[in-house]
């Protein structure tokens, strides 16, 4: 059976079209019961550091961990973007790092970057799946400046 990269349908459209161009296994987007970024034994669920803080406080966080552990027990991975003055509900940081901290205890692997760029949530999230066998080697692209009214030049490519 053919290795299939499936993506949750509530994920931005860009994070499925940029995985697209990229990705050496074929996509599939439908709405998933479980995580946002799921290939065969690996799941991962990406939170924004807001969505991250309703989740704690609607206990919702809590049931995607446990979910995530009984159906992928050796490969659930948090993965959580942004900082902790971004968060706009109210919550006690307190509360945010020890629900992380929580999670991590339980056999969560979390990862937390403190950047909101989505290439950059890209090419880690296809890491991930390439650090766990799932992927054939990205190789980030050198850098260079855009011209101004210029897009930024993709962070990535396939080799």
């Amino acid at each position: 059976m053919e290795k299939v990269l499936l993506i949750d349908s509530r994920e931005p459209l860009i994070f499925a079209e940029r995985i697209a161009e990229v990705c050496p296994i074929p996509i599939s987007i439908e709405q998933l019961d479980t995580g946002d970024f799921v290939c065969e034994d690996i799941c991962i669920e990406r939170k924004e550091i807001s969505d991250l803080a309703a989740s704690i406080i609607d206990k919702r966080l809590f049931t995607q961990c446990e979910r995530m552990q009984e159906q992928f027990p050796d490969g659930h991975y948090l993965l959580i973007h942004g900082k902790l003055e971004d968060v706009t509900v109210r919550i006690n940081p307190h509360a945010i790092i020890g629900a992380i901290a929580k999670m991590a205890s339980l056999g969560t692997r979390v990862i937390w970057v403190c950047f909101d760029n989505e290439e950059h949530l890209i090419y880690l999230i296809l890491k991930i799946l390439e650090w766990n066998g799932k992927l054939v080697m990205i190789k980030p692209k050198k850098a260079k400046k855009a011209e101004e009214g210029e897009e930024d030049p993709p962070f990535f490519k396939m080799v």
